[in-house]
């Protein structure tokens, strides 16, 4: 019951129509670098700023990572990641914003044996977004 309120509850954020609290949804695509193996990624990104004034974000994404192992030898089929975080914009400078954040990955593997893993993570983020390209956005976060 609590969980049907709270959906409610921020559905219902998405229809504000003040100005000032106007909602953005940024939908593009994803690249990364994991530094652990070097590793890459690709995947997609959604971002929604629900509250404009606030600086208040929550940004989920899904990305597929190209790693022939794990970390312990093991030949890996597939593995991905999904996220979900809420950030907080610091601080604007002329070229983009500064945010901090945090939130929670699912990492999912699936190892050549056909076993499958999955872990839980804790995210901390900083970054920046860019608002010098119009329409998009690009970012860096770690």
């Amino acid at each position: 019951m609590k969980f049907k309120i709270a959906a409610a509850i921020l559905v219902m954020c998405f229809f504000i129509v003040n100005d000032s609290y106007a909602q953005s949804i940024n939908i593009g695509p994803r690249a990364g670098l994991y530094l652990e193996d070097t590793d890459i990624s690709i995947g997609g990104e959604v971002d929604v700023e629900l509250l404009s004034v606030l600086g208040l974000h929550i940004i989920t994404s899904v990305e597929t990572i190209f790693a022939d192992e794990d970390p312990d030898g093991n030949d890996l089929d597939s593995k991905w990641l999904f996220s979900c975080n809420a950030a907080y914009d610091m601080y604007s400078l002329g070229l983009g914003d500064l945010y901090l954040g945090a939130g929670i990955g699912i990492f999912r593997t699936k190892l050549g044996s056909n076993d499958k893993e999955t872990d839980v993570a804790l995210n901390i983020l900083g970054g920046i977004r860019f608002n010098v390209m119009g329409q998009l956005k690009p970012f860096a976060n770690a």
